[in-house]
């Protein structure tokens, strides 16, 4: 339970209101902003340096991709643990108190959501195998065609939405965690680790508005540019000036306040300049999803035939997910092999469970049919 700590943290850093910083001396502002990124990054290089082998940034260890995702989420445990220790300074024998407290929070949790809980930790698990395999090699974080890749990835942004209802059905306390985690402790013990917490927390509100106002300073003259653009009547290069925000709102991260704000002047500005707002773009719809749609208008099924086929659809789909996901490293694997008979071959092996599975579906779906139904569709025939 206690992994979604940090979580946690950063997206109630990244969700409050955007303070308005207008500074009166801008020249000065941007010294500060350069030395501070300066900074930054020399704290990155030394934090990569300091973890060595451990660092997860880029890749982490040889065979985080390759452990099963029990094992993945233990060592997601270690590291939450770690990141306790050193904010609250604990000893080896606190390590081990606040390490069973954590499992307890972690096994509420999992009382608490029921079978959700089980659909919650697949998810997680599809999302981490979307980092892994997204195309190209820009794997050093947030940003790049890679990340704007798979974040318009519609079956990523499906399991992402998903995760999101889950945590606001099953909301997580931080402070109680907090809370329990520091009546372990000696209470002066207790109150540095909380300070020390604290002086962090601030410095991600601090570096997080100093980001948004250089975006917001970065819309304001791709603003602008528009409005001189539209001055001359250059539809053309209007569009592309909004366009380009758009891109920039969706790739660069940012609070979700900030991000409609943004979206909100952008739109604005198409609506009076005449130009189309963007389509959106829909998710294509699975084979299997047809399949039902069709079977369903083929047999004019009934509100409870059409709600039996959706659960066997819905159940199908997640066992599917869960073999692609299984076998996602060795069909990676597969496609790099330079024989194509070979290719093929392991392809086909890899993709047989998938094979089976819609076969079943399709035999519990007949199994939905009344005896009516089958003689109709017969005589049909």
């Amino acid at each position: 339970m206690f992994t979604g700590i940090l979580i946690t943290i950063l997206s109630s850093t990244w969700s409050g209101p955007v303070a308005q910083v207008q500074p009166d001396q801008p020249a000065q502002q941007d010294e500060n902003r350069r030395e501070n990124r300066r900074q930054r990054g020399d704290r990155r290089g030394g934090n990569r340096e300091g973890r060595g082998d451990r660092g997860f940034g880029r890749g982490g260890p040889p065979d985080f991709r390759n452990i099963s995702p029990e094992e993945r989420r233990r060592m997601r445990d270690e590291r939450m643990l770690d990141m306790t220790a050193r904010t609250y300074d604990l000893t080896e024998d606190q390590k081990s108190l606040v390490r069973s407290e954590m499992q307890k929070m972690r096994d509420e949790r999992k009382m608490l959501m029921g079978a959700d809980y089980e659909r919650y930790e697949q998810l997680r698990e599809q999302m981490f195998s979307f980092w892994q395999n997204r195309d190209g090699g820009d794997r050093g974080g947030r940003g790049g065609p890679d990340w704007e890749r798979m974040r318009n990835d519609p079956e990523f942004t499906k399991i992402r939405d998903e995760i999101r209802t889950l945590d606001q059905k099953y909301p997580f306390d931080f402070q109680a965690a907090i809370q329990r985690v520091e009546s372990l402790l000696p209470p002066d013990q207790a109150a540095k680790g909380r300070q020390r917490f604290e002086e962090r927390r601030q410095s991600w509100d601090a570096r997080r508005q100093e980001r948004e106002t250089e975006i917001r300073d970065e819309m304001q003259k791709a603003i602008q540019q528009y409005q001189e653009a539209a001055a001359r009547g250059d539809t053309d290069a209007v569009r592309k000036i909004l366009d380009d925000a758009d891109q920039r709102i969706e790739r660069q991260w940012m609070s979700d306040d900030l991000k409609r704000q943004l979206r909100d002047q952008v739109n604005a500005a198409r609506a009076q300049s005449g130009v189309n707002l963007p389509k959106p773009v829909e998710a294509a719809e699975h084979p299997w999803e047809k399949l039902v749609r069709e079977f369903t208008a083929q047999y004019r099924l009934s509100a409870n035939q059409q709600s039996a086929a959706s659960a066997i659809l819905k159940d199908v789909r997640n066992r599917a997910s869960q073999v692609e996901l299984a076998n996602s490293a060795k069909i990676a694997a597969a496609k790099e092999i330079t024989d194509s008979k070979e290719r093929e071959a392991k392809l086909k092996e890899l993709n047989a469970p998938i094979v089976k599975l819609e076969e079943e579906l399709k035999i519990r779906l007949d199994g939905v049919l009344t005896a009516e139904q089958r003689s109709k569709s017969r005589k049909a025939i």
